[in-house]
């Protein structure tokens, strides 16, 4: 098993949801590959004013979106291929058990990759962490690459 590699990651914009990511080649779950990432929450994050009029939390999607992204930085990082989108007919199912509340915290996630087939694309299963609770997860999470230099 290669050695961890953490990055920070350098990100703009509102959908850059990611700080740092832990990624360990043929590590996780499966063997294949693992990524642990963390996730600042700040009570003035865009998102908490257009969710949930009145009761205000983070966006279930935007905790898949990350996942996805934790999932983009393995790729990259392991030169799998350039990531484009999640993946198109894939089985997906995830669970909802708690929300993130408008708080100056963190969340973080985990991915276990389970397949990878360098330029054309990675699955595996996620959960994203409030605390030390499970309060998001996904199963079957696929990402679609192409090889770098394919448009």
């Amino acid at each position: 098993m290669k050695a961890d590699v953490t990055r920070s990651i350098q990100q703009s914009g509102r959908l850059s949801l990611l700080e740092n990511a832990v990624l360990v080649t043929g590590g996780g779950r499966y063997g294949r590959g693992y990524v642990y990432a963390d996730i600042p929450i700040d009570p003035r994050d865009w998102f908490f004013a257009c969710h949930f009029h009145e009761d205000p939390v983070m966006p279930g999607s935007l905790g898949v979106e990350a996942m996805l992204q934790a999932m983009q930085v393995y790729a990259r990082e392991q030169g799998l291929g350039q990531p484009r989108s999640a993946l198109p007919d894939q089985t997906t199912t995830w669970k909802y058990r708690g929300q993130v509340p408008p708080e100056r915290d963190k969340v973080t996630l985990e991915v276990h990759v389970s397949d990878v087939v360098a330029g054309s694309h990675i699955t595996g299963d996620a959960s994203l962490w409030r605390k030390d609770r499970r309060i998001y997860e996904v199963k079957g999470l696929g990402l679609q690459l192409a090889f770098s230099g394919i448009a």
